[in-house]
C-alpha cells in the first residue's frame, strides 16, 4: 500500500470518528444532558424576561441539537465528495502513468 493510500485511510477514519462524535454530541443535547449546560449560549437578560423558564433552555438544547446534526450532515458531504475527487484523481493518475 503507498504512502498517500495509507494517509488516506487514516483521514477517512478520524474524519469518521469526527462524524460520530459529532452526531453523538446532538443526541446528548437533545436529551437534554446537563453536563452540556454550559454550552448553552444562555441570555440572562431574555432568560430573566422569561421568569427563569425551563422551557427557554429547552429551547436552547434543541437548538443547539440541531446546529450539532447540521454540522455533521456538512461534514458529510464534504467527506463523501473528497472521497469521490480522491477516487478520480487516482484513476486520473494511473491512466497518465
Amino acid at each position: 500500500m503507498s504512502i498517500i493510500a495509507t494517509q488516506s485511510l487514516s483521514c477517512e477514519s478520524k474524519a469518521s470518528l469526527c462524524l460520530l462524535l459529532q452526531a453523538l454530541l446532538g443526541i446528548f443535547f437533545k436529551v437534554r444532558a446537563p453536563a452540556l449546560a454550559e454550552d448553552l449560549p444562555i441570555d440572562n437578560d431574555e432568560w430573566a424576561r422569561q421568569n427563569h423558564s425551563y422551557s427557554y433552555i429547552v429551547k436552547l438544547y434543541d437548538q443547539n441539537a440541531i446546529n450539532c446534526w447540521i454540522a455533521t450532515g456538512l461534514y458529510c458531504i464534504t467527506f463523501v465528495i473528497s472521497i469521490v475527487m480522491f477516487k478520480i484523481n487516482q484513476r486520473s493518475n494511473y491512466v497518465q502513468s
